[in-house]
């Protein structure tokens, strides 16, 4: 099966993300922040008081690590600071609560296409482009998965917090009833 450790080996994922981050960096986030624009993020609602220029700079930063750790075979520990990042609410401008599923989605689809728009220039051989054109589905599949898994265990996580203060809440309305000396009842 396709893991993350195996993205990147005996393909030339990691001779584009070194093309990308050394030839191409400006137009490679121009390009990324463009397909934003267009995906309309909900999450970006929360960069309204951010300037563009700031926007950029968040981007370029966020994708310089991204296109270092690729070109460097390190994907696994890109996945894994991703998630370490998030989950421990590390974010730039918003806090971790503020992502949902489609946020997960619309950004990296953004991403894929963006990879997609430039291995032209970097190859003309129809294999080649194939080859990284899976390597890139492989690699923003195996991201999704785990942001998605992620993100269901932080959803838990809330649901079981809430779930909690219903009990506790139950709790002390039952022992103020009978304090009180009053109930309850259902008629049928």
């Amino acid at each position: 099966g396709a893991d993350a450790a195996t993205v990147g080996r005996d393909l030339d994922g990691v001779q584009v993300a070194a093309y990308l981050l050394h030839h191409e960096f400006d137009d490679f986030i121009k390009e990324l922040l463009r397909h934003y624009r267009e995906a309309d993020i909900p999450l970006f609602r929360f960069f309204k008081d951010v300037s563009s220029d700031q926007i950029a700079a968040i981007t370029a930063a966020s994708n310089r690590e991204l296109l270092t750790l690729l070109a460097s075979n390190q994907v696994r520990r890109y996945i894994d600071q991703t998630l370490e990042n998030w989950l421990k609410n590390q974010l730039p401008v918003i806090s971790r609560e503020q992502i949902h599923s489609t946020d997960i989605t619309l950004v990296n689809f953004a991403r894929a296409q963006t990879f997609r728009r430039f291995i032209s220039d970097y190859t003309d051989s129809m294999p080649m482009f194939r080859q990284l054109v899976e390597e890139i589905d492989r690699f923003f599949l195996i991201l999704n998965s785990e942001l998605f898994t992620a993100y269901i265990g932080l959803q838990q996580a809330e649901i079981n917090t809430m779930n909690k203060a219903l009990e506790t809440r139950e709790k002390q309305l039952l022992e103020a009833q009978e304090i009180g000396r009053i109930g309850s009842f259902e008629w049928e």
